[in-house]
């Protein structure tokens, strides 16, 4: 896993599973600028932002997701994904590099993030273990970051690169207003990928739960519902042996006040082509999901989709409570290869 540090010493660290790498940067006190973004002003940065610009697509198949999750601040809290398959990199790479820049509709600059992994060390102390320590194909495969933006609409650009070959997309990304005031659902993540954190969950929430995950800045808030980690992606084609999870969250203001409130979602899938519902969902409780005190329900489940055959599909999602208030349907489209 990759450490960020905000001053030129680098403290002591506490890891709580044994057998993990530890993998720090060469320069910590160098940068000037934000642990964010320590390649902002480094000529690897500065070729970064070359492909980044560059008319031609590079040759790493990169795929971005982006899902706004709303906080009480009014803003929202970006996770932003990016996957790439491990074999699209140099297997002898020294460093990986990435650089994202979040852009209003007239080009401007809102915010960017930046960020970096020296790799020889690692592809050199593989692990055959999944369980005690990196794989390669695992570690290098994968980036996730946040970021907090207010409501608008932008543009999400991210490079990505070993120094020799590079990969980028683009998506818009929009965010909603949010007064926190009705019950409300987030944007649905598909994800591929879990991970039980539940040796460490309630103790520590902003864990790192292995060194999949390349980027943790202070703030950053896994996306756990009950004692699982999920990891959306950008890459929808899921094949039928593979296991689709969902993950969202809905916002339910009265359990601040009426923490009798309950809270039920339904799930259902369709056909993209035809309109025909695949499967259709009960009212589900959401109890389950509840956390003491929040009104935020972190909603993480498996989604079977052995039964469906190839093609496109749309998943939806709508929440419900006893008040007798209803979201609008949240829909994420998904194909089965």
């Amino acid at each position: 896993m990759i450490g960020n540090a905000g001053s030129g010493v680098l403290g002591a660290a506490t890891v709580n599973r044994r057998n993990v790498l530890i993998i720090a940067r060469s320069e910590y006190c160098n940068t000037t600028h934000s642990p964010s973004d320590p390649l902002n002003g480094t000529e690897f940065n500065k070729q970064l932002e070359r492909d980044l610009a560059s008319p031609k697509g590079g040759n790493v198949d990169v795929s971005l997701l982006a899902v706004p999750l709303f906080t009480k601040e009014g803003s929202a809290r970006v996770h932003i994904a990016v996957d790439w398959p491990w074999k699209s990199l140099k297997p002898k790479s020294d460093t990986v590099g990435i650089v994202g820049i979040v852009l209003r509709k007239d080009g401007s600059l809102v915010t960017r993030f930046s960020d970096s992994c020296e790799v020889n060390y690692l592809c050199r102390h593989n692990s055959t273990d999944d369980e005690f320590g990196p794989i390669w194909d695992h570690i290098l495969t994968r980036y996730e970051t946040q970021l907090v933006l207010p409501p608008g609409e932008y543009d999400l650009r991210v490079v990505l690169s070993d120094g020799t070959r590079s990969g980028r997309a683009e998506i818009p990304l929009a965010v909603e207003a949010f007064d926190g005031k009705e019950l409300a659902i987030s944007p649905v993540s598909l994800c591929k990928q879990i991970d039980d954190v539940s040796a460490s969950s309630s103790g520590h929430p902003t864990r790192l739960s292995s060194a999949r995950t390349a980027k943790l800045p202070g703030n950053y808030a896994p996306l756990v519902s009950g004692d699982i980690e999920f990891k959306p992606i950008g890459d929808t084609r899921f094949k039928k042996k593979d296991t689709l999870y969902t993950y969202f969250e809905v916002y339910e203001p009265l359990l601040g006040t009426e923490p009798s409130t309950t809270v039920d979602f339904r799930v259902r899938i369709a056909d993209v082509k035809t309109g025909e519902l695949r499967s259709d969902s009960p009212p589900v409780s959401a109890t389950p999901y509840m956390k003491p005190g929040s009104t935020v329900i972190p909603i993480g489940r498996r989604t079977n989709i052995s039964n469906l055959p190839k093609g496109s599909y749309r998943l939806d999602v709508q929440a419900t409570d006893s008040a007798g208030k209803t979201t609008p349907w949240r829909s994420v489209n998904f194909t089965v290869d």
